[in-house]
């Protein structure tokens, strides 16, 4: 009985610290999403030195960071019309490459 006292205890205070952290993380969390412009994220991630220094040299007086975040999205527009272009291209092509057999 003393062995099954002792557990529930421990239990007990292992709970409670893990519920004070979670309050503490919540909290940090919280401040660091209230200082964040809306619509971002704040992440760590590791860049090669020459990504980094490519956007440093060409910042100017604007951060860096912005120009990678820039470089991302038309990364990902470029994606999209080139997925969209070959689309179009693959509807339009089908009928000439069908009628193509029956000659």
């Amino acid at each position: 009985m003393r062995k099954q006292a002792a557990k529930s205890s421990g239990k007990h205070s292992g709970h409670r610290s893990r519920g004070n952290v979670s309050a503490t993380a919540t909290a940090d969390s919280q401040r660091i999403d209230d200082a964040a412009p809306r619509g971002k994220t704040r992440l760590t991630m590791y860049l090669d030195m020459a990504v980094v220094e490519y956007f440093r040299s060409r910042a100017g007086g604007r951060g860096y960071q912005t120009l990678i975040n820039e470089a991302l999205k038309r990364a990902i527009e470029q994606e999209n019309l080139e997925n969209v272009l070959r689309r179009v291209i693959r509807e339009e092509a089908h009928p000439y490459q069908a009628g193509k057999g029956k000659t």
